[in-house]
């Protein structure tokens, strides 16, 4: 098996392994991810769990401090350390049209006792999320991606509409139109109909597909699941 997370958008899931090329020393496997989650480096862990049960499992080069010792091994036993691997991803999408998650940058402030969720819009690229360093090492622990949406990009492309509007109105406001984030936003608007006469929630919500509707969901199918199994 193994598991990928990036944190530059807190994002992290398992990745679908499929045999590519045998070789007299081992498997190679390929998978791929959405290029939506990820942003810069991502950290790969790989390691084996038991898919079902083994009765009497030994290694066939084994570490004599086991000498000829067998073992039972249930289903979801982990039979090696996990091993880490960082690699940039190849992105695919057209760095002129990027999609919505490629305009968020979320860091980590590690000065102690900060709280809350800080935001920059001077980058050129990019609107900097940054997270104290305990909320950030904790948003990594969260496996749902509607969650992370509805509690830190939701708001946050919330308030940056409103800042771009903003400085529309404003006549000595600060020009971003030459912002990637800025036109990324507002093309990503005109692609799906929204207009400046919408408010900058519904607008939000629509571009990020509703992730408040989706985390409910996940939710019920959730709860549905465990009284099935019960």
């Amino acid at each position: 098996m193994a598991r990928w997370k990036c944190s530059s958008t807190i994002s992290s899931g398992y990745l679908d392994l499929i045999e590519d090329t045998k070789h007299a020393d081992g498997i190679t496997y390929r998978s791929s991810l959405d290029q939506r989650t990820v942003l810069g480096s991502v950290v790969v862990s790989v390691f084996a769990v038991a898919v079902s049960p083994i009765p009497v499992f030994r290694w066939s080069r084994q570490h004599e401090d086991y000498g000829d010792e067998t073992f039972d091994v249930r289903t979801g036993d982990l039979l090696s350390m996990p091993t880490d691997f960082t690699f940039d991803p190849a992105k695919l999408y057209d760095p002129q049209n990027p999609p919505l998650n490629s305009i968020f940058k979320i860091v980590k402030d590690d000065r102690p006792r900060t709280k809350g969720v800080s935001v920059n819009y001077s980058d050129g690229e990019q609107i900097i999320i940054t997270l104290p360093k305990v909320l950030f090492e904790r948003m990594q622990l969260v496996d749902s991606a509607n969650l992370k949406l509805t509690s830190l990009v939701l708001p946050v492309l919330v308030d940056a509409i409103d800042f771009i509007r903003s400085s529309e109105i404003q006549n000595d406001g600060e020009d971003l139109s030459d912002f990637q984030w800025c036109r990324t936003i507002k093309k990503l608007m005109e692609a799906n109909d929204l207009n400046d006469d919408d408010r900058p929630l519904v607008i939000a919500q629509k571009l990020l597909a509703n992730p408040i509707d989706g985390y409910a969901a996940d939710i019920a199918a959730q709860q549905e699941s465990e009284e099935m199994q019960a």
